[in-house]
């Protein structure tokens, strides 16, 4: 659409919110002994209980009615897998195995994420399954929209459903396999309030400064001083170290952390707003994301890197590169999928700080990247308005035109403001 030179245009927007983001409920088997859950016996033919259920388990429970557990190698239990995480293990059932959580709250939440991590261990057929669901306010089961239903070598997945809003939801997972030599797992069940994800980070070397870009995905403002997040770094595997957040983050914002201001504004041409020494990456150091703690007391949110990998040629270093998030992935994850990302070697307009890919974005009285002010040059790229009051003096056209809440465009007269795709005002 276009806006005549004899439009005025005024907009501004303030929504407050009384409840954050944060981790509503999760569940990752780790404080659970080997073995909790059910064992098969041989003679009679029975499942039964084993390791801590049920007695030391109150998230979660199973139903062995149609599963068939012949020999004490047939199990539905807490497992560690090759790396040493504790998952949640069906071998050789014969037939269903049923998981629920518990009843789970959600009724003081505005925006719920529900995600699983699957995978799989050998040969698997085509009978072979798990399949993820939820119950929302005890309704009937519902496969999840993503990944919901996995059959045959799917190796493994995120699973995910987004958009939820009720008064209490429960995960349901049914799966099923039929020898000793197969494997089906699941973990980091996960019920969670959008919030923070990682866009975007540079590797922190002699001719291109580091930085960390953050998005807060919820629909609703961050308060960083009332709920908190943690961003962590943890060097060659082993050393830590930890921000705390601070002030707050509009929904759809962006914010980025730089390494040195010195290197990064003689760069990139102009100042970050944040910066932080252990913004330090060289490649194989890896990012996490806590909420309510920091790496050794919070739970881990969002991941760019492997825990306790210092591995410089894995699928995830970033030496001399720079790594974004795909743009289609508005969920956080506790764990790295390289699907997920995308690796390309840095140069200084390749990077892209403070803003998302083919856009710029005004906010702290500034355009990023670059600080390239939109002009009528721009058909291709979005501009949004983050935060802040900005005075359009000159025309510009874009392609698609974005005024999120706490934001307000003034179109000044004889300017012109042409959008080629969608007009968004939130």
């Amino acid at each position: 659409m276009k806006f005549s030179n004899n439009f005025f245009l005024y907009l501004c927007f303030f929504i407050c919110f009384s409840t954050y983001a944060q981790v509503v409920w999760f569940e990752d088997f780790e404080t659970y002994s080997i073995g909790t859950g059910y064992v098969g016996s041989l003679s009679p033919t029975l499942a039964l209980p084993s390791g801590d259920y049920p007695a030391e388990v109150n998230k979660w429970f199973i139903d062995t009615a149609y599963a068939n557990l012949t020999a004490n190698s047939d199990w539905l239990s807490v497992q560690e897998d090759e790396l040493g995480n504790q998952v949640f293990e069906i071998r050789d059932s014969d037939g269903e195995f049923y998981w629920s959580s518990e009843v789970i709250d959600i009724s003081n939440y505005l925006d719920i994420v529900l995600s699983v991590s699957i995978s799989e261990n050998s040969v698997l057929e085509s009978t072979d399954y798990i399949n993820i669901y939820y119950k929302l306010n005890g309704a009937d089961e519902v496969l999840f929209e993503t990944n919901g239903s996995n059959a045959d070598d799917f190796t493994n997945a995120q699973v995910l459903q987004d958009s939820i809003v009720g008064n209490s939801i429960q995960v349901i997972i049914r799966a099923k396999n039929n020898a000793g030599t197969e494997q089906i797992r699941f973990d980091n069940v996960s019920v969670i309030e959008k919030s923070l994800l990682i866009t975007e980070i540079t590797a922190n070397s002699e001719n291109y400064p580091g930085f960390i870009e953050l998005k807060n995905c919820s629909n609703h403002t961050i308060d960083f001083d009332t709920t908190a997040y943690y961003l962590s770094v943890q060097t060659d595997g082993v050393q830590w170290n930890d921000l705390k957040l601070a002030g707050s983050l509009c929904s759809g914002c962006i914010r980025f952390y730089a390494h040195n201001s010195t290197n990064f504004t003689s760069t990139y041409g102009f100042q970050p707003t944040l910066i932080n020494s252990i913004i330090d990456g060289d490649g194989n150091d890896a990012y996490f994301i806590y909420f309510n703690g920091d790496h050794s007391t919070g739970t881990l949110v969002d991941a760019y890197g492997v825990l306790n990998e210092n591995e410089t040629n894995s699928l995830w270093s970033y030496e001399n590169s720079r790594v974004i998030r795909n743009p289609e992935i508005l969920v956080a994850s506790p764990l790295w999928f390289f699907n997920q990302w995308s690796i390309s070697l840095s140069s200084l307009y390749s990077s892209t700080p403070g803003a998302l890919e083919n856009e710029l974005r005004y906010y702290n009285e500034i355009w990023h990247p670059y600080s390239n002010h939109p002009n009528l040059n721009y058909n291709d790229q979005a501009v949004v308005v983050q935060s802040g009051l900005f005075s359009a003096m000159q025309s510009f056209s874009c392609e698609n035109l974005t005024i999120l809440k706490q934001a307000s465009l003034l179109i000044n007269p004889d300017q012109v403001v042409q959008v080629n795709g969608n007009l968004v005002v939130e």
